[in-house]
């Protein structure tokens, strides 16, 4: 297996270090508020046969300093897409009516 870190942009980290000797790696995070998170890195585990068996980012809380991992395998579903799995379809798509093929005018609709 391997494991991958990736670090993000300087903007969230800085003064990035790799010790040989230590085989250690080293970041300062950068906090954008008083107890809010920073992104330390994305972690992937990935098999041999490069089939990726966990990914998801690595966070940091300013307030506390606990350390949190979640997985982000599976797709984000937007506010519409959950509703449809969730079988509540009857609220989607009440913005406009499109017409049916085969749909007939109303005969108050034509001009004589």
């Amino acid at each position: 297996m391997r494991l991958k870190l990736q670090v993000p942009s300087d903007l969230d980290v800085k003064n990035v270090e790799y010790d040989a000797g230590k085989r250690e790696l080293s970041m300062e995070l950068i906090f954008y508020g008083a107890g809010h998170e920073a992104l330390a890195g994305n972690v992937e585990l990935e098999a041999f046969d490069t089939t990726i068996l966990f990914k998801g980012p690595l966070k940091v809380s300013g307030l506390t300093g606990k350390p949190s991992v979640s997985s982000k395998l599976e797709p984000v579903l937007s506010a519409i897409e959950q509703k449809l799995k969730s079988g509540d379809a009857d609220t989607a798509g009440k913005r406009g009516r499109k017409k049916k093929e085969g749909e007939v005018p109303s005969p108050a609709g034509e001009l004589a």
